[in-house]
């Protein structure tokens, strides 16, 4: 079982009224022990992808699962304003959690 999962993890933001896709349908499975690079240009999305796997910021549509449970669960379409706490994504309420390098 992967240690962490994306599935199917959207995030835009709005600027002058415009709508801007930075990450679209990304799905990711990162096993534990393995070590993972996350390279591209500048404005492809890494620091968003990074905040969200860390909880920092939720998606706009998808799931995050870490150790199989769903941490973070976004209906498409709901935005900024649907109900999710990104602050209690990480944190380790589980005994068996130490840490998570990301």
């Amino acid at each position: 079982m992967p240690i962490l999962q994306l599935r199917g993890v959207c995030k835009s933001y709005e600027q002058a009224g415009v709508r801007l896709p930075v990450l679209n349908d990304i799905d990711l499975s990162i096993e534990e022990g393995e070590f993972v690079a996350l390279i591209g240009f500048s404005g492809s999305g890494k620091t968003t992808l990074l905040s969200i796997l860390s909880g920092l910021i939720a998606p706009d549509a998808g799931e995050v699962i870490l150790r199989g449970i769903t941490r973070v669960a976004q209906v498409a379409g709901a935005g900024e304003g649907a109900p999710v706490d990104p602050g209690r994504d990480f944190r380790h309420d589980d005994p068996g959690v130490h840490a998570v390098a990301l």
